[in-house]
């Protein structure tokens, strides 16, 4: 990877739990972001506080944020 990168991954992500992701050796430009309580689909359960929308929203905050820091 020669670019920066941004993951990010549901903490319920059957595919990547976080103690997997957080045990990968990612390159140091690849930054990753847990979505709380998101799944595969950012889906979050009914008794979750956030919903799929609001982690949409959270990512799209850390890329423009991100954007614009390297402006």
């Amino acid at each position: 990877i020669a670019c920066p990168l941004l993951l990010f991954q549901g903490t319920r992500d059957p595919f990547g739990r976080r103690d997997e992701v957080e045990g990968y050796d990612f390159p140091a430009q690849v930054e990753c972001h847990f979505m709380e309580g998101g799944d595969h689909d950012w889906q979050a359960p009914k008794r979750h506080l956030q919903t799929q929308s609001t982690l949409i929203d959270e990512a799209v905050g850390h890329v423009a944020r991100r954007l614009g820091a390297s402006e």
